[in-house]
């Protein structure tokens, strides 16, 4: 940690000697323990180190930035000259600002030391349970890692930052395959800070592990109708981070294509649907504890009971458009679950599909989508039926926020989110 310490603070001298109004740099050294799996056998175990060096510097309203893969005096040097003359290159931004707080700050979180022993035999564990639970299952790709991190966060008003923290990673690529039928491709994924459960716990990996198995056999949709999805928590964050990026982020804001430029105080979702953007939460892993502008992140929620809150704004965002910056703008989302468990919600369901995955490019700007639905079942009279094929899914994000008629009381926490499963009424679902 000293030597990440001494890397900023030389690295911010050199920057305020070269002219910086104010200035950060973030160090970090990053250790990874990893194992990994290809076509199904062990192929691989590797210990890698990484050392990260960034610099911001602001002169008279330019901002410049610099990053290297490297905390070598001679290289940090060069960065920062780099940084310097990116600055002198850039625009003048008056909007544009860092922290300049003075405070000091040593953060420890998550598993910081990796037991590599349990750490395999918990990878063993899961490479055994597939093959036993789910034969047709052929795992394409598994990496499983421990990450270690040492990282300093320091600027030019003598802030300093200390952080150490670790996690345990579980990535998973597989399909089924029966003879010479094959499923599509899906992926699990899921962070975690100890080994005490077996990995299959974690997240939805196990359900959607039976869920793949049983797409061997897919029938399209026949014709054209509206009925109800139901989003597992995965797509579900899908609808939730393209709403929060195309309608409150600062961005969208500032180029004038947010339709909820004007809701704050208003509906802009279902009564239930409660959403934060919470990086301190305890079943979110290491949320980032730095903003990109230097200030402490802070849980906030955005959409409270279907009612739009505020927007997610940086600092330098909110000094665009006159208004109060976001305690924090991380994709740390938290929505809290319902009344009804997902398989009461399914048996509502008159017609219309579960839905795994989509497959298609980002909504408009406005919210209107296209997608494939991948790794999905049909619904009908409240009972899962057939994995579906060539069936597509169009709609509009914001209408569908407005249009949740339930959410789970079950979440899903894979360590990066924690998700409930959701029905939307009213969807355009097209088969062949």
């Amino acid at each position: 940690m000293e030597k990440l310490q001494n890397t900023c603070k030389k690295a911010l001298e050199l920057l305020k000697k070269g002219g910086a109004d104010n200035a950060q740099a973030r160090a970090s050294f990053v250790t990874t323990n990893e194992f990994n799996v290809d076509s199904g056998r062990f192929s691989l175990y590797r210990t890698l180190y990484r050392s990260s060096l960034s610099l911001q510097a602001l002169i008279g309203g330019r901002e410049g930035r610099a990053s290297a893969e490297s905390l070598e005096e001679e290289d940090v040097r060069s960065l920062a000259a780099d940084c310097l003359a990116s600055a002198a290159a850039a625009k003048p931004d008056d909007c544009r600002v860092y922290a300049a707080e003075n405070r000091k700050g040593d953060f420890v979180s998550g598993a910081v030391d990796c037991d590599r022993e349990k750490l395999f035999e918990r990878s063993k564990e899961l490479l055994e349970t597939v093959k036993t639970r789910f034969p047709l299952i052929v795992m394409e790709q598994m990496i499983i890692s421990h990450d270690s991190r040492k990282t300093v966060y320091a600027d030019a008003s003598g802030t300093v930052y200390t952080r150490r923290s670790g996690e345990y990673t579980v990535s998973l690529m597989y399909s089924a395959h029966d003879g010479d039928k094959t499923s599509s491709f899906f992926g699990s994924d899921a962070v975690c800070t100890d080994l005490d459960r077996p990995f299959i716990e974690l997240g939805r990996m196990e359900e959607e592990l039976a869920e793949v198995q049983r797409q061997i056999e897919t029938k399209p949709v026949e014709g054209k109708f509206t009925g109800t999805v139901v989003l597992t928590p995965g797509v579900f964050g899908w609808l939730i981070d393209n709403a929060v990026g195309n309608f409150a982020s600062g961005g969208a804001l500032f180029e004038g294509t947010s339709p909820w430029a004007e809701s704050v105080g208003k509906r802009v979702a279902s009564p239930g649907v409660t959403l934060r953007l919470a990086p301190k939460d305890g079943r979110i892993v290491n949320g980032p504890v730095v903003s990109a502008e230097g200030f402490l992140n802070e849980d906030f929620c955005l959409i409270e009971d279907g009612v739009l809150q505020g927007f997610v704004l940086s600092h330098y965002y909110a000094n665009k458009l006159k208004k109060q910056p976001s305690p924090n703008t991380t994709p740390c989302y938290v929505v809290d679950g319902g009344g009804k468990e997902a398989a009461d919600i399914i048996k509502g369901v008159k017609k219309g599909l579960l839905v795994g995955r989509l497959s298609g490019g980002r909504p408009s700007a406005g919210g209107e989508f296209s997608a494939v639905a991948k790794n999905s079942f049909l619904i009908e009279d409240g009972e899962i039926k057939d994995a579906v094929s060539e069936t597509m899914i169009n709609g509009n994000i914001r209408d569908m926020l407005m249009q949740i008629s339930a959410v789970s009381a079950e979440t899903v926490e894979d360590g990066n989110s924690v998700l409930p499963f959701a029905s939307v009424e009213n969807v355009v679902i097209s088969g062949r």
